[in-house]
């Protein structure tokens, strides 16, 4: 976030934990994305106390197709659209699922 300019941390924080998800909170690690047909996709990086941390999501035809990372010896979990909840362990991930039509 910009300790600038309000106007510039506030959309920086909008896009990072509200659009890709990305959320550290009291050590705890939550990738939970809110994807938008109108955005298309989007992708934030996070090089954070705890290592670098990726979040993205884009559409393809029905699907929505998540990509994400966590830095090695930390556990996550991604919570997606679909309501879905998975425990993530370092690495790289990858996630489909079918959008109702009109999403």
């Amino acid at each position: 976030d910009s300790l600038n300019h309000y106007a510039y941390g506030a959309i920086c924080g909008w896009l990072f934990r509200g659009v890709c998800g990305i959320r550290l909170e009291a050590g705890k690690l939550t990738l939970r994305p809110f994807p938008h047909p109108s955005l298309g996709h989007a992708e934030a990086r996070w090089l954070s106390p705890i290592g670098e941390i990726r979040s993205a999501w884009r559409y393809e035809e029905d699907r929505l197709v998540f990509e994400g990372s966590i830095p090695e010896n930390r556990t996550a979990e991604i919570r997606l659209p679909d309501g879905s909840r998975k425990p993530l362990t370092g690495g790289a991930y990858s996630f489909i699922t079918e959008t109702a039509k009109g999403e």
